[in-house]
Parts: structure tokens; C-alpha cells; sequence
């Protein structure tokens, strides 16, 4: 049975931020990281010291450490999507190339998506996105010719690289 074109979209997006990093070898990585858990379950503390537990990547703007996709169908055919991703901008060039957050959708067979950011400052500060600065608008702009309902909802996320606010 094909799913419904009916469906709701959640984007989960949980980034970290961290300045400060120690040498880790790639064994100790392998272990059971605390981000592995369910977005936003595991203690910022614990995520701020594993960041800073694994070495920077050499000339990287930004270091992931997880990306993380689930489709769920319900009985109905709607689709539920959630991505989650942690990682750590290192630079200046990081903090401006990964600064926004957002996500597409149709309205026509899709629910407004759900969109959560938990920033953790290099200090141990949490920082949670203000739903009020995300903005909802058309994807294609205002060509005369377009016929379709295509909608982004977006908005800046509040990111400093090395300790800087």
C-alpha cells in the first residue's frame, strides 16, 4: 500500500557548540557518545565534555557528530519525519555558513513542520531556539507563473564560534 500524500513533517535539529577541544583517539569515539541518545534527552554537560573530548577536524568549519533520519507511516499512510543532528562549529566561516535553520513544506498534504535547536555555548550555557524568530513563507518567491504552495519555514539560530558570544 503506497502512503497518502497526507503527512506531517518534524524537524529536530539539536546543535553544540564548543570552543575549547582536547585529543581523543578514534577508539574512544567509538564509544557510546551522549548525543546518541533521543534529541534534547541526554544533559548538555555530558554533550559539552564529549565534544570537547574529540579533536577538531583539521580545517573543518564544522565538526558532525551525528545525523540522524526516522520515517514513521502510521496506520492512515501519513508520514512523520524527524532529522536530528549534532555538531560543533569551530569557526567564524562555520557560525556564518551553518547560522539558519529551516525546513520545507507543502501545505496542500502537510502539517507545518515542528523545528527545535538546543545551542550549547563552549561556558555550558543552553540556548533554546525562539520559536518567534522562525519565519514561514513561500518557497518560490513571487514569480507570476508559479502555481504552487511550497512553503519554507526558517529562521536564524543564535551560534558563536570559539567562546565568542
Amino acid at each position: 500500500m503506497t502512503p497518502s500524500l497526507r503527512g506531517r513533517s518534524v524537524s529536530r535539529i539539536l546543535m553544540l557548540i564548543a570552543g575549547a577541544f582536547s585529543f581523543m583517539s578514534s577508539a574512544a569515539f567509538a564509544a557510546t557518545q551522549p548525543w546518541e541518545q533521543a534529541a534534547f534527552a541526554a544533559d548538555p554537560q555530558a554533550v559539552l565534555s564529549a565534544a570537547k573530548a574529540i579533536e577538531a577536524g583539521k580545517d573543518a568549519d564544522v565538526d558532525v557528530f551525528l545525523t540522524e533520519r526516522h520515517l514513521v507511516i502510521d496506520e492512515q499512510g501519513c508520514v512523520t519525519r524527524t532529522t536530528h543532528w549534532v555538531y560543533r562549529v569551530n569557526t567564524n566561516d562555520g557560525v556564518k555558513n551553518w547560522a539558519e535553520v529551516g525546513a520545507q513544506w507543502e501545505p496542500w498534504h502537510q502539517v507545518k513542520p515542528e523545528i527545535n535547536v538546543r545551542v550549547i555555548t563552549p561556558d555550558g550555557v543552553v540556548h533554546m531556539l525562539d520559536p518567534t524568530t522562525l519565519v514561514d513563507a513561500p518557497s518560490r518567491g513571487n514569480a507570476e507563473a508559479t502555481f504552487e504552495d511550497d512553503r519554507s519555514y526558517h529562521g536564524p539560530i543564535r551560534l558563536s564560534a570559539r567562546g565568542q558570544s
